[in-house]
């Protein structure tokens, strides 16, 4: 049974009644959107960075590939991996050929032409 009361939104679940702060809720999404210079800054190397950081997500995950002996393991280390090669933007068809092998060895020899590839100058401070 919902009810609406000044302010609040109350609604049943599964025979409990439960209360939201609507105006808080709104205030909390606001505030968490403001982020300090500081911080942006921090988010925008973050995401300047991000494909060096898959790669290097990447050859931990096949390190532990070629170490993991369970099959059940090694599934969710696959998975791992086709998550981090989607988020490379790496083609559907090139992760499906590796996938399909599940051989740690393709997937090692792909990431090191993907490094090569992602190599980008590093900016030089100026020297003043």
């Amino acid at each position: 049974m919902l009810e609406q009361k000044l302010g609040q939104r109350a609604f049943a679940d599964h025979n409990r009644k439960w209360t939201i702060d609507v105006p808080a809720i709104l205030r909390y999404q606001t505030t968490m959107a403001e982020y300090s210079k500081h911080q942006k800054k921090i988010i925008d190397r973050y995401y300047d960075n991000r494909d060096t950081i898959m790669i290097v997500k990447l050859q931990e995950i096949v390190t532990e590939i070629y170490l993991a002996s369970a099959e059940g393991t090694k599934k969710r280390l696959w998975k791992r991996a086709a998550d981090a090669m989607t988020n490379l933007k790496i083609h559907p068809t090139v992760i499906e050929r590796i996938l399909e092998k599940k051989k740690p060895e393709v997937l090692a020899e792909h990431l090191r032409e993907w490094q090569t590839r992602s190599t980008k100058p590093t900016k030089r401070p100026r020297s003043s």
